[in-house]
């Protein structure tokens, strides 16, 4: 018995399904004669194609088959012998059409062999969409053919695919260190799906190159570089359309990196002694060649004419000639890429005739980073004087990242990361002064910015964060990328390789590998896990996990605020129209967004017709604190932001002295907040990171408050309001500010907050309701008893401590604490501990604003029971006297012409019988505090309004 089976193969990239597939009848072999061999018909690509199977006593049943597009010619010609006579039947050649009868003929002989009508291999098709009629006609003996069956069959989306046409074009100058785009004119007939980039250097991918845009970078110099777009049609099939290469092929040409690092000169300037050019700090992105040493001369230390000694040697011996001169050095190459470099070194001292004190300086040091601060014992230099022996020593000067810093009077140092010049000198009896230099390198921690969302699309990365400059280049760390199965849960290693920033920079991305993008939908969640790094410290946040979905992600969104050109959450009245613009950041490429700024301060009036700005003069404002807030939706989900606005009279004027001692005056640093943390940029220390705020002002050695990388801690509303420069508040500034009308609750139970009251915000959190750490030094050790109080949306209360909120201590020291995460911190608060570590649930029980929105406000501090004082104090330290609260109350209240005497006389009975007072109580008499906002001025007196208040 055979069975007869047509087969519809697919074939390269044609998509074709069966609606109705043949079933043929058996045919009879009388004898048991016959090949049982397949016959395959050599297919034409694009075509569909019959196929005939035959074997002797056996049924067989063929499963309709793909053919693999990219093996179509792994089939080869199969040539059938015909026994059949020449009736002069079609052979099945030609387009078959809708509606056509396809005929098969085979012959039944005597011996029971059943073979196909038709000679050598043949072709058929293409096939269109449409119903088919299959006639199966055989013989027997070499009879006439006689139909012996008939099926019917619907081929339903039968095309063939067109190539993508067009072109990719890519703008944007061919150098170095330029940033290069796409723009394409491609169409493809079939349809076009969500479009992907890829870069290529000579027709390698490079790793991360992803994004419709490219910055060049050395690596390219020399190279070809093109972009291909890749995109997956209407038929499945995946297109790619490549440009040409930027510019002309493998001219990318060398934008000069300019050397990082110091040279230093290094020795006694004395006749006789030996000076030396430390060159180990000194590195070039682009390569470093021969060094060449030219000494120089200088009468003065500010004068730009230097004359050269003529040395090219690493050391030189000062002599007769260079006195009354102070000596330099320069030193040249000329780096890889043929560019002639230059560094120069400091300039030492004036070499006088008498013999200087020979100071010997501490050895050098590189030391890990601990934390924003470091703590430095950097020993202490000798010298001696041939005519009068041993001399003392002071370190008198310092020189922190190329900037004067003056020395402090103990022998400790906390120092950033970063390189740091330290002068140790001497002086003998006649005034004459040695000198002599220690270098002291602090290497950075770095850390991953925290976990994030991905889509399953692309477009993933993690960011590597230092936590201040590096002191050593390149830095260097290697890394795995593992991934975590959809299917069974388990972990799978997918890359292992290094990352270099070779340049100074605090934030860098670590994108993911090209190639994985086809395998991410296998992957619940991708992990980069860094093992130690080379010139810096792995952090504590040594992973970043990635959690995958198809799933739509909410926009995330910040606010900007800017008067005139100057960036600043901080404007005066006269000083023209101040613009906020919202920056709107979406996981999903092809989300459109509508703006909601509905829940901004009444009182702000949008001058612009902008749907992502929001445009107001302040000129008619009374000063003070306005809020902007802002609804971002994608149709599907939303985020929200705000930002605080404190509106003066007029801005400082400012002069040439350095307030916050960052090296920079304050009338060039300005009255700007260029990084939105609430403190003027005069008075902010330049070179903190974004997840650092002082307590107090720029001035103030230590004290800083320190959140985990890549988060941004900012001055909270209350110490915004009092213009602070640090997050550390005092009770009366929070009366103050709920007596302006604003959202608050005074701490009405009488705590001594003797190690501060801290007003914050933690903004950056990119997995919203996430829990995140905060560091805060204490002003005073931490005693027996204390907990941690804090406002909440439900008022006063002391910190709440769950799975997702800890509160932990750690020894520290006045000023200095351990990073977040340390290993230092142990669970309580410990009697003795200058530290504390917050781990704060967004959205939760200890999150002041009550919502999880990616960002948490914390007004708080550290302190003990109940007290029976009724001092006062700053800095939370002391205690408020109720009395003075209830005259500020009734002061306020006076202010707006409310009679609120009936309700203080009240208070006043309460405070007399209980020898205790619910001042919000009070406060909440006044309805002037607790619901009502400043709206428009009378007699300079702001009226009110009713709101919301949450």
């Amino acid at each position: 018995m055979a069975l007869l089976t047509l087969i519809i193969r697919r074939i390269e990239s044609v998509k074709a399904r069966i609606i109705a597939p043949p079933t043929c009848s058996p045919l009879d072999c009388s004898s048991p004669q016959g090949n049982g061999e397949t016959g395959r018909i050599m297919p034409r690509a694009h075509w569909f194609i019959l196929a005939m199977m035959f074997c002797h006593h056996t049924q067989v049943q063929s499963d309709i088959l793909d053919l693999p597009s990219e093996t179509p010619n792994n089939f080869e010609p199969f040539t059938l012998s015909s026994r059949c006579p020449s009736y002069g039947i079609d052979k099945f050649f030609g387009a078959v059409a809708e509606g056509d009868e396809i005929s098969i003929y085979a012959s039944v002989y005597q011996s029971g062999f059943v073979a196909p009508c038709y000679d050598n291999s043949v072709e058929v098709g293409p096939f269109a969409s449409g119903s088919y009629t299959i006639n199966y006609y055989t013989s027997e003996n070499g009879g006439p053919f006689l139909l012996h069956d008939s099926q019917n069959i619907v081929i339903d989306k039968v095309s063939e695919n067109e190539p993508a046409a067009g072109r990719v074009i890519i703008s944007g100058e061919a150098a170095e260190d330029h940033v290069v785009a796409t723009s394409h004119t491609v169409s493809d007939s079939n349809g076009m799906g969500e479009i992907r980039y890829q870069w290529y250097r000579n027709g390698q991918p490079i790793p991360g190159a992803i994004y419709e845009s490219y910055l060049l970078t050395d690596d390219d110099v020399g190279h070809d570089i093109h972009c291909a777009i890749i995109f997956e049609d209407g038929l499945g099939v995946t297109e790619s359309v490549i440009s040409l290469p930027v510019g002309a092929p493998g001219e990318v040409a060398n934008t000069n990196d300019q050397p990082v690092g110091s040279v230093y000169i290094r020795g006694s300037v004395s006749e006789g002694s030996t000076l030396t050019i430390d060159t180990s700090g000194l590195y070039d992105p682009d390569g470093i060649a021969e060094l060449n040493y030219h000494w120089k001369r200088r009468y003065r230390t500010y004068s730009t004419l230097a004359q050269d000694i003529g040395s090219n040697n690493s050391t030189h011996v000062p002599t007769i000639n260079d006195r009354y001169f102070y000596l330099t050095a320069v030193v040249t190459y000329t780096d890889l890429h043929g560019t002639r470099e230059r560094a120069e070194a400091n300039i030492t001292g004036r070499l006088v005739p008498t013999d200087r004190p020979v100071v010997t300086p501490p050895i050098d040091l590189t030391l890990p980073a601990t934390g924003a601060l470091t703590r430095v014992d950097p020993g202490m230099a000798t010298a001696r004087d041939d005519d009068e022996g041993v001399l003392d020593t002071d370190l008198r000067q310092l020189v922190s990242n190329g900037i004067v810093t003056p020395p402090p009077t103990e022998g400790q140092l906390d120092l950033p990361p970063g390189t740091h010049l330290l002068t140790w000198a001497a002086d003998d009896s006649d005034g004459i002064t040695g000198e002599g230099i220690q270098i002291v390198r602090i290497d950075p921690i770095v850390n991953f910015g925290g976990d994030r969302n991905g889509p399953v699309d692309g477009n993933l990365g993690c960011p590597l964060i230092l936590n201040g400059e590096a002191a050593r280049f390149p830095v260097t760390l290697p890394y795995t990328l593992s991934g975590t199965l959809l299917a069974d849960g388990s972990e799978r290693l997918l890359q292992t390789a290094t990352y270099q920033i070779a340049q100074p920079q605090p934030e860098s991305m670590l994108a993911l590998p090209d190639g994985l993008f086809e395998q991410l939908s296998d992957y619940a969640s991708l992990q980069l896990t860094m093992a130690p790094p080379t010139n810096a410290v792995m952090g504590e946040k040594n992973t970043c996990r990635i959690l995958l979905s198809s799933d739509n992600f909410a926009p995330d969104v910040t606010l900007t605020a800017h008067q005139g050109e100057v960036p600043s959450r901080i404007v005066s009245q006269t000083g023209g129209a101040v613009t906020l613009t919202a920056t709107v950041e979406d996981l999903n490429s092809g989300d459109s967004h509508s703006y909601d700024w509905s829940e901004s301060d009444g009182r702000l009036t949008d001058l612009d017709s902008e749907v992502g700005s929001l445009t107001f003069d302040p000129a008619d404002l009374e000063p003070g604190l306005y809020r902007v807030r802002l609804s971002v939706s994608d149709a599907t989900a939303s985020a929200d932001t705000e930002l605080s606005l404190r509106v003066v009279d007029a801005t400082s004027e400012l002069t040439d002295v350095d307030s916050d001692g960052d090296g920079e005056t304050d009338f060039a640093e300005g009255n700007g907040d260029s990084d939105a943390d609430g403190i003027p940029d005069y008075l902010d220390p330049a070179g903190l990171p974004g997840n650092v705020l002082p307590q107090t002002s720029g001035s103030d050695n230590g004290y800083l408050m320190e959140a985990e990388s890549g988060l941004l801690l900012t001055l909270g509303d209350i110490a915004f309001f009092a213009q602070h420069h640090g997050a550390l508040i005092s009770r009366s500034d929070i009366l103050e500010y709920i007596a302006n009308g604003l959202d608050g609750e005074a701490d009405a139970e009488r705590y001594p907050y003797a190690g501060g009251l801290f007003d914050f915000r933690i903004d950056g959190i990119n997995q919203v309701g996430a829990s995140v750490k905060v560091v805060i030094p204490q002003r005073q050790v931490i005693e027996s008893g204390s907990v941690y109080r804090k406002l909440t949306p439900t008022g006063w209360g002391e910190f709440v401590a769950d799975e997702h909120n800890l509160i932990k201590s750690a020894p520290g020291e006045a000023g200095l604490c351990p990073s977040p995460g340390d290993n230092a911190y142990q669970a309580g608060l410990s009697e003795g501990a200058w530290c504390v570590e917050l781990t704060i649930e967004d959205g939760g029980p200890n999150d002041a604003d009550g919502r999880a929105n990616g960002r948490i406000a914390d007004p708080g501090g550290v302190t003990t029971t109940l007290s029976d004082d009724s001092g006062s104090g700053s800095g939370g330290g002391g205690i408020f006297s109720p009395w003075l609260f209830l005259l500020l109350v009734m002061f306020h209240c006076l202010r707006v012409g409310l009679n609120v005497i009936p309700a203080l006389l009240e208070a006043m009975k309460q405070q007399r019988e209980s020898d205790s007072i619910d001042g919000i109580d009070a406060m909440r008499r006044c309805p002037a505090v607790t619901g009502l906002r400043p709206t428009t001025a009378h007699r300079g007196i702001p009226q009110h309004d009713p709101v919301s208040v949450t």
